[in-house]
């Protein structure tokens, strides 16, 4: 009798410690040390829950840019889409990273989802242009973390995507998943700087889509970079001439 509850108790406690496992947030990589709130003059942020909106366009649920950009902003979504629902079909609720901020916090690195979203049952394109400011001198810099779902019984893939006309896109990619939930990262540079960055994701099949952030940084290029140093040198070296 002994042995038989010590067997039973074994079981539980595993189990118990499966589902600890599976309620755990998994591994995302950390966004650029400029995605922060309040951001620098040279960054821009957003963040989109898809929560009930009387804009079927869902204007993000918050910004916070460092500049006006010279183009307006646009999101769109595909249809049909149902939004602020909760996703029935996956057994987690809410993921944290890093410890978590507490409930409702739309950072990267708190608050990561609240299985509340859009469903959209046949999958689809959503898209967002990010306004800008055209400047040759500098890069771009970009970063999107979407949080989704597929549903039981079916194949969902994701394939993130950014371009610009006229311009050089260097992108890498990164996905974790865990019972039924993904998280999927795209960051990279834009080569001009350019006046708008078109983001797209695209889902082959039925999808639960939790959050987005997106995230864009102007940086001078590494040619500028160099010049405005050796400027700064040659006054330096002016200077100490004239000091002798």
């Amino acid at each position: 009798m002994t042995a038989r509850k010590s067997i039973v108790t074994a079981v539980i406690i595993i189990t118990l410690a499966a589902a600890s496992v599976a309620s755990a947030a998994f591994p995302i990589p950390a966004p650029p040390d400029w995605f922060v709130v309040p951001p620098d003059g040279a960054t821009r942020l957003q963040h989109h829950s898809f929560h009930a909106d009387p804009n079927l366009n869902q204007p993000p649920d918050w910004t916070a840019n460092g500049f006006d950009p010279a183009i307006p902003d646009q999101w769109t979504m595909p249809t049909p889409v149902t939004y602020n629902v909760a996703n029935p079909n996956a057994p987690w609720g809410v993921y944290w990273e890093n410890g978590g901020g507490g409930a409702g916090v739309p950072l990267y690195g708190g608050f990561l989802n609240d299985n509340i979203g859009a469903d959209l049952p046949q999958g689809g394109t959503l898209t967002k242009k990010m306004g800008n400011l055209a400047d040759e001198s500098k890069i771009k810099e970009f970063y999107a973390l979407m949080i989704w779902a597929g549903v039981p019984g079916t194949f969902t893939q994701l394939d993130m995507s950014v371009s610009s006309p006229g311009t050089t896109v260097n992108t890498t990619t990164f996905e974790a998943g865990e019972a039924g939930l993904f998280a999927t990262v795209i960051e990279g540079t834009i080569t001009p700087q350019p006046d708008f960055e078109d983001f797209s994701f695209v889902f082959s099949g039925p999808t639960f889509v939790d959050e987005v952030y997106i995230g864009t940084h102007c940086v001078p290029e590494p040619s500028t970079t160099v010049l405005l140093c050796m400027g700064a040198f040659g006054l330096l070296l002016s200077a100490r001439r004239r000091r002798r």
